[in-house]
């Protein structure tokens, strides 16, 4: 018994071991480029910069405080349906995933087309607005994957991100708990071999297989085939609390639905989503759907805190970007990490990206919610409000109240980047299974 023992912790040590010379030995070498890159390089004054005397002597300075600005508002929603364009000059793609527009230059002509594509469609007053944060402009021809690439980056690093989100700890555990609590850790670092050695091998795009945009038109009968034939259910995966915004700290009600672990919402939770529904134009269910797996601890917060952190001008203790900027309860992108810095180690096979959402839907708040003050990604508020609006822009909904399953995909693919590998934690479920399964529960 005790040679199985050492056998299993020899194999979980190897493998943990295996996982990290793995994943760095991805990332980016930060190699001397002669031309410039579309992807985020830190400078020399950043913090990968030779230490400065006081850190050498081992004084480490506090985190530069994050200032985020006041975010444009740009019709997303108007400009995903003037896209795809293309001429002989010029193509212009639109990425849900990455909220980005994406222009490639044909020829000495393209920029002009551009100008006046932009003027003519009417997108945004302040024509700067859109060129400085949604637009990349690819006029290299060694750029051209760099929408495949960065959308990869993203749902790579989101998917990992998804596997660590602790679940919420159960009050009364079932008497099956202490069966799967045996196998929590085993199954995490199968997880996460299976992530990142499926994603390494099956999932990079080469230049030989780019294809010029993404299908966002799910088949139903692709749908169908998926809802039909659930995956197997297999245990839960870890609940281990980890030192991130969405660490489960209040004594919330918990339960196990499906083999799921879930939160059941307080009533100032309910009120929020659906005030932010109503006036947005999306199903609560749909809201709750998403928290419930990007960020848990957030729903459970008592009645109290939630009325505290929806309040104008107040932020949530302890909120934070990740190293992919991903901040607040749903986890919207902005642009920049915990350092400030346009996300150096948001990377996977030598490339790095940084999506900015908040770029786009910040000021859902200001809009949809009729409120003044200047939105705050920490804000429970500011920040469900500016997910409902990529939500229902992503998602193409003709309904506020009534969404389909091809709707509920596009949207669900569209925020994780990919809906391809099932959860333990989701009960076996992709990212877009589980939303469509949440929104129908009763």
């Amino acid at each position: 018994m005790n040679t199985k023992k050492l056998i299993f912790f020899a194999l979980s040590i190897l493998l943990v071991l295996s996982i990290l010379f793995f994943w760095l030995s991805n990332l980016p070498k930060n190699p001397i480029k002669k031309t410039s890159s579309l992807y985020p390089t830190v400078s020399a004054n950043s913090k990968s910069s030779p230490l400065p005397e006081r850190k050498q002597r081992g004084v480490l300075d506090p985190k530069p405080s994050i200032i985020y600005p006041t975010p444009p508002m740009v019709d997303m929603l108007k400009i995903t349906q003037q896209l795809p364009y293309s001429s002989d000059n010029l193509t212009i793609t639109y990425s849900p995933i990455l909220e980005q527009i994406i222009a490639t230059y044909q020829t000495d002509k393209a920029e002009e087309e551009f100008n006046q594509w932009i003027k003519q469609e009417n997108l945004t007053k302040n024509k700067q607005d859109l060129i400085d944060q949604r637009v990349i402009v690819i006029k290299n021809k060694d750029e051209l994957s760099y929408q495949k690439d960065a959308e990869k980056v993203f749902s790579f690093n989101r998917e990992l991100g998804l596997i660590l989100t602790p679940t919420v700890n159960i009050v009364n555990p079932t008497p099956n708990n202490n069966d799967y609590q045996k196998n929590q850790s085993p199954q995490l670092l199968a997880d996460l071999f299976n992530l990142l050695f499926n994603f390494k091998s099956s999932n990079i795009i080469s230049p030989e297989t780019i294809q010029p945009t993404i299908d966002f038109n799910f088949p139903t009968e692709t749908i169908n085939q998926s809802l039909n034939n659930p995956s197997p259910t297999i245990t839960p995966s870890s609940n281990t609390p980890l030192p991130t915004i969405g660490t489960p700290k209040e004594n919330a009600t918990r339960i196990i639905d499906d083999n799921v672990h879930l939160v059941v919402l307080v009533t100032a939770m309910k009120n929020l989503f659906n005030e932010i529904g109503t006036k947005v134009g999306v199903p609560p269910k749909i809201i709750e759907g998403i928290m419930q797996m990007e960020s848990q601890g957030s729903l459970s917060y008592s009645d109290a805190k939630v009325i505290n952190y929806s309040n104008p001008g107040v932020s949530i203790p302890g909120c934070g970007p990740n190293v992919c900027s991903a901040t607040g309860p749903m986890q919207m992108t902005t642009d920049r990490d915990a350092n400030g810095l346009p996300c150096p180690k948001c990377c996977w096979n030598g490339k790095c990206s940084c999506p900015n959402a908040w770029a786009g839907y910040g000021k859902a708040v200001n809009t949809y919610g009729n409120y003044t003050h200047t939105p705050n990604p920490c804000n429970l508020r500011d920040n469900v409000y500016a997910a409902a609006l990529k939500l229902k822009t992503n998602s193409r909904a003709t309904s506020s109240t009534s969404w389909t399953q091809q709707e509920t995909y596009r949207a669900g693919r569209s925020y994780l980047g990919d809906c391809t590998v099932p959860f333990p934690r989701l009960g076996n479920r992709t990212y877009c299974e589980f939303l469509w399964w949440y929104y129908n529960r009763i």
